[in-house]
């Protein structure tokens, strides 16, 4: 490994059919306890990207050779609340007067944390409406900490989404996903809203296609008849855009340092007691919030000793899992 001067990746198992799509996205690779990024890299594929910052992205079968050496200056200091490496254009879309758009950001960093991925779905009905969706595959990792119980589910699927329309007080359920997420996710949707113009012009020359470049120029258009509108809603509050830039390092997520609980108790009896004058089982209170009723097992081991009961909870799965 000492005298590797490249790794190559390699995709194989390219497909794409009506069951979806096979990607795959390289990010770094480390060597030695050293990272090194796939920006700048090179890719041969029959796909290759314009840009050279997205070198990692293999949309079909091929490589991706990366040099064990920065080929990029990451000197640029990220001193904005909100940045990103890049803005990325997923998806348009336009029916009639409808326009629909999937936005991603890339290497993002926010008072919130740090996040590989940031998309949004942008929809606007017409010259009047405007809105921003987020659903469960969104955000890597998750920007949103806990889902509203309002918030929209699949039934087949159960991936949630909630959504943040300019104009408010037309829907109490809508309006519920904004109130209900924190201070800080409020300040995201916030930072997504104040960048859209931005956000437009720094996509209107990702557009690959005439139809691309169309609906690029009439989202142009939308945001800037409904600017003083966006400027003196509830999402101006504390607003601040995002700040992109393509020499931006990769973020690095510190691990977070796990402290020793203090410990109250260290008799099984004791918790016990608790739990009952509490009206709970031992594994509703151990498991916490967790639909124990779902298993049978724990309700029927509540007639056990409570050293077994104990014994038995500490290995199941669902206390495991949460």
């Amino acid at each position: 490994l000492s005298n590797s001067t490249s790794v190559k990746i390699a995709f194989l198992n390219d497909a794409a059919n009506r069951a979806g799509d096979r990607n795959l996205f390289i990010e770094s690779v480390t060597v030695n306890g050293k990272t090194f990024s796939a920006e700048g890299a090179q890719q041969e594929s029959m796909c290759p990207p314009n840009n050279l910052h997205n070198a990692g992205h293999l949309y079909c079968a091929g490589t991706v050779d990366i040099e064990l050496e920065n080929k990029l200056d990451y000197s640029v200091d990220r001193n904005a609340p909100y940045t990103a490496s890049s803005a990325s254009l997923l998806w348009v879309q336009q029916k009639k007067k409808k326009l629909s758009t999937t936005i991603a950001l890339e290497n993002v960093q926010t008072p919130q944390g740090d996040f590989h991925t940031v998309s949004f779905n942008l929809v606007s009905k017409n010259s009047h409406e405007l809105e921003i969706n987020l659903n469960t595959f969104s955000c890597w990792p998750d920007c949103i900490e806990q889902w509203p119980e309002c918030a929209w589910e699949d039934d087949r699927s159960q991936q949630k989404s909630i959504t943040f329309p300019l104009r408010r007080s037309q829907n109490k359920r809508v309006d519920c996903h904004y109130e209900s997420i924190s201070i800080s996710e409020r300040s995201l949707i916030n930072a997504i809203y104040a960048s859209l113009p931005n956000l437009l012009h720094e996509l209107s020359d990702q557009a690959k296609n005439a139809k691309q470049e169309v609906v690029v120029r009439r989202w142009q258009e939308r945001i800037a008849g409904l600017d003083s509108r966006i400027e003196t809603s509830v999402y101006s509050i504390d607003a601040t855009p995002f700040q992109i830039n393509e020499q931006y390092s990769q973020s690095v997520r510190q691990p977070s340092v796990l402290v020793s609980p203090p410990v109250t108790t260290n008799d099984v009896h004791t918790i016990a007691r608790l739990a009952s004058d509490a009206g709970l089982s031992l594994s509703q209170l151990l498991i916490g919030g967790a639909p124990v009723q779902q298993f049978p097992d724990l309700q029927s081991d509540a007639a056990m000793p409570i050293e077994r009961q104990l014994e038995k909870l500490l290995i199941h799965p669902v206390y495991q899992v949460y």
